[in-house]
């Protein structure tokens, strides 16, 4: 399969790292769909990461459905993730829900701020069977692939790190950020919680993000 324009690595849209063996959320995700994953994230990357978001996994995408990510403009709604995040760091509500231009608008507003969402696990892991083994997949991926890509970025003095989904990514995340000396930039060490149907986490989900940005210098709206 050839890989996207943005150089998407073999490695990766392949799923031939060392811990990608045998692990059961492989078949979540084709390799046109991890290319194209790959693709959306870097077209918003910033070149200095002011506030981390790391995440569980991306939502599954069945078929041939366009794709269901946090970075892809026309991906199907409700964007919940974006929908809270919008309003806390850019002080807006205007994301159109369906409307890929303003969901665009949004994510370049964000990267200018200096913001990356990098997820624990790279396949979907919110279909698998037991919540053992999707803690499982989180921590076994997080390990490996979510410590390469961490490493790899180009952090500000003041960065902040945010983990999300309090049930799999702290312990998961928490282990490779102490091994690479990233512990400190953690506000909220137990997580903050997903900001879906219940109002009571999207507003600690929000109060959370907002601390966190403030602490690490985001220029709010």
């Amino acid at each position: 399969m050839p890989v996207t324009a943005v150089n998407a690595p073999v490695e990766y849209v392949t799923r031939s790292f060392p811990a990608c063996s045998g692990c059961p959320a492989r078949g979540e995700a084709t390799e046109a769909q991890m290319a194209a994953s790959w693709g959306w994230r870097e077209r918003f990357r910033p070149a200095r990461v002011r506030l981390l978001l790391i995440a569980e996994s991306p939502p599954r995408t069945v078929g041939e459905a366009p794709l269901r990510h946090f970075y892809h403009p026309a991906g199907p709604p409700p964007d919940t993730l974006l929908r809270a995040l919008a309003p806390a760091l850019l002080g807006t509500d205007a994301l159109a829900e369906g409307c890929p231009a303003a969901k665009e608008a949004a994510l370049r507003r964000l990267a200018a701020g200096g913001f990356l969402l990098l997820d624990s696990a790279q396949c979907p892991v919110n279909h698998l069977p037991t919540m053992a083994s999707r803690r499982e997949v989180v921590r076994r991926c997080a390990g490996a692939v979510l410590r390469q890509q961490v490493a790899a970025l180009r952090l500000e003095p003041e960065a902040r790190i945010c983990l999300l989904v309090r049930g799999t990514v702290p312990a998961a995340a928490l282990p490779v950020l102490g091994e690479l000396g990233l512990g400190s930039r953690v506000p909220h060490p137990g997580g903050l919680p997903f900001p879906g149907r219940w109002p009571g986490h999207r507003e600690a989900f929000q109060r959370g993000v907002r601390q966190a940005a403030a602490a690490a210098g985001w220029e709010f709206p």
